[in-house]
């Protein structure tokens, strides 16, 4: 699935965010446009509680977009 705008995998802690992905059912590709604390999105990432000072992680966000999208930011 390749796609123009030359976005690569990301690793969040154990989980890695692949750089496009493709629904089930769908023949739409969709691109990688951010996961983890070091990207745009800032505040998304892995996300836990603290259980008796261990922190216990449950969840890891990544958010696609189909290419389409890239010019409603331009």
């Amino acid at each position: 699935m390749g796609t123009s705008t030359g976005v690569s995998e990301v690793k969040v802690e154990d989980y890695v965010f692949p750089a496009t992905v493709k629904a089930p059912g769908s023949d739409n590709s969709f691109f990688l446009a951010g996961a983890g604390n070091d990207s745009f999105f800032n505040n998304i990432g892995v996300r836990g509680i603290e259980i008796q000072g261990n922190f216990v992680k449950f969840t890891a966000i990544g958010v696609y977009l189909e290419e389409t999208a890239i010019s409603t930011f331009g």
